[in-house]
């Protein structure tokens, strides 16, 4: 009788601690079911309807960059904010690469288009000639709410062909609502925002290349 009831409980305790390992195992196995999503930013497609578009000399060229984001950012995540002191980190939201270079290559691209010029790169200028002007950049909020807005605030300078004398100064306060809250709208605000950014920037050169002296 004796041995019997020690088998009972021996059966018993092996059935606790299977349980206790393979319950967390079939846990995680089903939370890593769902894949991971990759997102990238997108340019604008032709210049925006409030912009005019001007189309610089070929004499002239301007470097994009250096362009900073926040260090929070920087990470292959999607970086959401849920409150004034709180981020949240995405699990299965991910960025398709490094975001800053992201940033750079759609500000770039926004550029090129708003001021029809094919002379327009990212510092280090790298394809040659005389770079007549850059223009530095940064972001010190580029934050995503879902279902609400993005905000995109950016300190950007025009420098003039000595790379060190500002010829203009200003800062860029965006608001950009949020169509809802899957990270494909939040991407897709992002880059509406940073249009916005880049019209701003277009627009700066336009004015500095217009109150440059003829001659």
């Amino acid at each position: 009788m004796i041995e019997v009831k020690k088998m009972r409980i021996n059966k018993a305790l092996w059935i606790v601690i299977v349980s206790a390992v393979m319950i967390p195992l079939l846990l995680n196995g089903c939370g890593s079911s769902r894949q991971a999503r990759f997102y990238t930013l997108s340019s604008v497609q032709s210049p925006p309807a409030a912009g005019k578009q001007t189309t610089l000399s070929d004499a002239v060229t301007v470097g994009i960059g250096p362009i900073e984001i926040p260090h929070y950012l920087e990470r292959p995540q999607v970086v959401t904010r849920t409150s004034q002191n709180e981020l949240a980190v995405s699990d299965f939201d991910r960025w398709g690469g490094p975001l800053r270079p992201d940033v750079s290559r759609v500000v770039l691209e926004n550029l090129s288009i708003m001021l029809a010029s094919n002379q327009v790169s990212v510092v280090p200028w790298t394809q040659g000639g005389i770079l007549h002007y850059r223009v530095a950049v940064d972001v010190t909020r580029f934050d995503a709410t879902p279902g609400k807005e993005v905000w995109l605030k950016a300190k950007w300078t025009i420098f003039g062909q000595d790379g060190k004398t500002p010829a203009m100064v200003r800062e860029s306060n965006i608001i950009e609502p949020v169509g809802g809250r899957d990270a494909s709208n939040i991407v897709a605000a992002m880059s509406q925002a940073l249009g916005k950014l880049s019209q701003d920037m277009a627009n700066g050169i336009t004015a500095v290349l217009s109150a440059k002296p003829k001659g």
